[in-house]
Formats: structure tokens, sequence, C-alpha cells
């Protein structure tokens, strides 16, 4: 099994990142997880665990520091929602 894999990689030219270091398929879960979390639209932490067959714990314990910012950007959109004057501060920024 490991070898089609890597032979897939190879094929659609995923083998490597930009930076030359060699893919495995924990890279791509590792991936998977971080645009769910970033784009997943509020996509709750037990879902997402079920879905990579694993448990909330370890999500927030690998995932701690991108959790934390998401829900900073969420506070800060909703006070900007809030807030009359924030398009301006907004586009004056």
């Amino acid at each position: 099994m490991k070898g089609n894999f890597e032979e897939l990689l190879k094929d659609s030219g995923l083998a490597k990142d930009k930076s030359g270091k060699k893919r495995s398929l924990s890279s791509f879960r590792i991936y998977y997880c971080t645009m769910r979390l970033l784009k997943g639209q509020n996509i709750d932490l037990y879902d997402l665990a079920l879905q990579m067959g694993t448990s909330v714990e370890l999500l927030q314990k690998i995932y701690s520091r991108l959790t934390a910012r998401l829900k900073a950007h969420k506070i800060k959109s909703v006070g900007q929602r809030a807030s009359p004057t924030s398009t301006a501060a907004t586009i004056e920024t």
C-alpha cells in the first residue's frame, strides 16, 4: 500500500512540498484539519474529531494555537459588526 501512495504522490507532482520536504500521509491529514478549522465556518471540534477518527482532546492539544486565533478573529468580527463606525475604521486601516 505504501508503494501505491508514494507512486500517486509522484505521479501527481505532490511528492514534495515547496521547500523540498517529502510529504507523508500525515501531512495531508494535518492540512485537512487545518483547512477545516480555518475555512469550516464554525465547524465543531467534536464533528471534526469524528471525521478524523481521533479525540477532541487531541485536536485541542495539537491545534490550540490555531483555534485560539480563530476565536479571537470571530470575537473581533462580531465587535466590528456591532459598531457603526467599524466600516470606516476598517477602510482607514
